[in-house]
């Protein structure tokens, strides 16, 4: 029987059997036009049947746009202590020229002898690497030892899905793969081809653990490969192209360390030259707004460089803050090394004794991201998603000073019930005051909340005070400030924090907000966002102005909920709490952290579950 429409849904009837069809996939009933025409008709007919003139409407206009940033309240500053917060950077992007000719290494991949090393670590981001071909070939014979340590086995002996842990090799085209082989924890080896979307699983082998497994592969119209002697033949490419790089992709997890060698490209063994680790094709500096971010093919392999020049008076304690360099980065103060980050966390470093009286100089390098692929089901075909670098500011304290304020909201009645934990880099024997200033959507005076005294390097103040609460109608936000005093009475140090007061639970199937039944109408965040070229810097580190429009939109759509998914990428950008806060909008926060979680398959205990309690204590990343 021919296809026909039910609901919206296409259903294809055999007479056996009935199956759904995909829309726009590989077994869509149609082609690009006729999907087009029929979306056509469709928003047509709704509009009828919805009687909405107006249904084709932008849910989020220009002026919206503007006036929500008109509108914006910032977090009032300290008024103690001094923050240099470097909102404007200039910067640049340079060619990072390979240690060894035509082999690119990502986030802590080395050459050892003659073998390329993949380090083992216990977080994120994964150790890879790039062999670039002089020539491009649609002819290809390729052969090398791989190294799998006993430690990769996990638990389980069939794989359960293509994001599973497991070592890759890869012979692409630009960054589409033409040939995937793919060494599972389980023990399993597979050849992924034919689409790269929902690739066919073939199995060619199995592992072997605790030594050196034989591969082969020889390209040309159809791929046959060679693992452990066992060959499998007429596995068909994903990609017509010719062949212009090797990718060594350590998957999802840098589980144990692995590595390749005795690399044979077309009978010629790969050889490990030296370059001068000259960097090149450097682009002219300019001032660019933070967070920063660039990505896509067009810079692969290229660092970012940010500088600053900027003058302080005096200090006691100074304390760089950096709110992450994604993948990973390094940076200097006044030419000296004080940041060399192995991984995309939050963080603090005491820079007192490199800080000058005067000018200064601060330097930052962000790494390349490899073209690493994850998920095929939120795949786009250029593969370089962003690298980049978020919020920056520079402390200057007393010698004694506020680390951090986490406020929690216990109860709310006629009053809201709360407490603050506040953290000192050391102990103090003095007094502690709290105070809150509603400053969004609009400003009220600053009240002291409560004030204790201090003998230690922590405290824990409770306050109960009649505060507006914060909803998704009235999104009443307060700056809450922690001032500490010396045993004279003297103000040493504040530091500011922003909370909205509100309880949420979950309670009998009902979700409730400040004690009310709240129904949850939100949508998710893919970040797919235009233009089509920067989709892979956007994916990561959107703008200000996207991550707003999202917001108004769904504001527009009556939605009160927005659920974040970052797709292995990303950190817990703290804009997105920011602007939703101001918008009225709830947050179901899902972190590229939750999903190491298949790190337990290797049974032992979850890997990034210390970084991942400390992003929740942060609220950030």
């Amino acid at each position: 029987m021919s296809n026909k429409i039910i609901n919206n849904e296409f259903v294809y009837f055999t007479g056996k059997k009935e199956r759904y069809m995909d829309f726009s996939g590989q077994e869509s009933s149609f082609n690009t036009e006729q999907r087009f025409d029929f979306l056509n008709h469709y928003q047509k007919a709704a509009r009828e049947w919805y009687c909405d003139d107006a249904l084709d409407k932008k849910a989020c206009t220009e002026e919206e746009l503007e006036s929500f940033f008109a509108s914006y309240k910032q977090l009032p500053s300290p008024e103690v202590r001094s923050v240099i917060k470097f909102d404007k950077m200039m910067a640049s992007t340079a060619y990072k020229e390979p240690e060894f000719r035509g082999l690119h290494l990502y986030c802590g991949a080395y050459v050892k002898d003659s073998a390329i090393v993949f380090k083992g670590r216990n977080t994120r981001p994964t150790p890879c690497a790039k062999i670039e071909l002089k020539d491009a070939k649609c002819a290809l014979e390729l052969s090398m030892l791989v190294y799998i340590p006993k430690e990769f086995k996990c638990t389980r002996s069939k794989q359960a899905g293509t994001a599973q842990p497991g070592r890759t090799i890869e012979l692409r085209s630009g960054t589409l793969d033409i040939a995937k082989i793919k060494f599972f924890n389980t023990g399993e080896v597979y050849a992924l081809s034919k689409d790269k979307w929902e690739p066919v699983f073939t199995e060619i082998g199995e592992i072997k653990f605790g030594d050196f497994n034989e591969l082969s592969i020889s390209l040309g119209d159809a791929v046959s490969v060679t693992v452990n002697g066992k060959t499998t033949s007429g596995l068909e490419r994903t990609n017509g192209g010719a062949c212009d790089n090797i990718f060594f992709d350590g998957g999802m997890f840098p589980h144990s360390e692995w590595q390749v060698e005795n690399i044979v490209i077309d009978g010629t063994p790969f050889s490990y030259v030296k370059n001068e680790n000259s960097e090149e094709n450097s682009e002219e500096p300019r001032e660019v707004s933070l967070p920063y971010a660039v990505g896509g093919a067009d810079f692969a392999d290229r660092r970012i460089y940010l500088t600053k020049d900027f003058e302080v008076n005096e200090f006691e304690n100074a304390y760089l803050s950096v709110e992450t360099l994604d993948p990973c980065g390094k940076a200097w103060l006044n030419g000296e090394l004080i940041l060399d980050a192995d991984d995309f966390m939050s963080r603090e470093i005491n820079v007192t004794r490199q800080l000058k009286l005067g000018k200064n100089t601060l330097k930052i390098m962000v790494e390349p991201r490899p073209g690493e692929v994850y998920y095929y089901w939120h795949r786009h075909d250029d593969c370089h998603n962003g690298w980049f670098v978020g919020e920056v500011k520079l402390s200057l304290t007393a010698k004694k000073y506020i680390k951090g304020i986490q406020i929690f909201t216990n109860s709310v009645t006629d009053s809201v019930s709360g407490e603050a934990k506040i953290k000192l880099n050391e102990a103090l024997f003095g007094k502690i005051k709290l105070y809150a200033k509603k400053f969004s959507p609009s400003e009220g005076e600053e009240i002291k909340l409560c004030e204790e005294n201090i003998n230690g390097d922590s405290a824990k103040l409770n306050f109960n005070e009649k505060l507006e609460l914060w909803d998704t109608k009235n999104p009443a936000l307060y700056a809450i400030r922690a001032v500490i005093f010396d045993e004279n009475g003297k103000p040493i140090d504040d530091l500011v924090e922003e909370a909205g007061f509100r309880t949420i639970e979950q309670k009998n199937g009902k979700i409730y907000l400040n004690g009310k039944k709240e129904f949850l109408r939100g949508a998710l965040l893919m970040q797919f966002l235009p233009p089509l070229k920067e989709v892979p810097i956007n994916h990561n580190c959107p703008s200000t102005r996207q991550i707003a429009e999202q917001g108004i939109m769904l504001k527009n759509m009556n939605g009160n909920l927005m659920r974040l998914h970052l797709l292995g990428y990303g950190t817990n950008d703290k804009r997105f709490a920011e602007i939703c806060d101001r918008l009225g909008l709830m947050l179901v926060w899902t972190t590229r952290l939750i999903d190491s979680l298949e790190t337990l398959l290797w049974d032992e205990p979850w890997s990034e579950s210390e970084i991942f309690k400390k992003q929740i204590e942060k609220g950030g990343p």
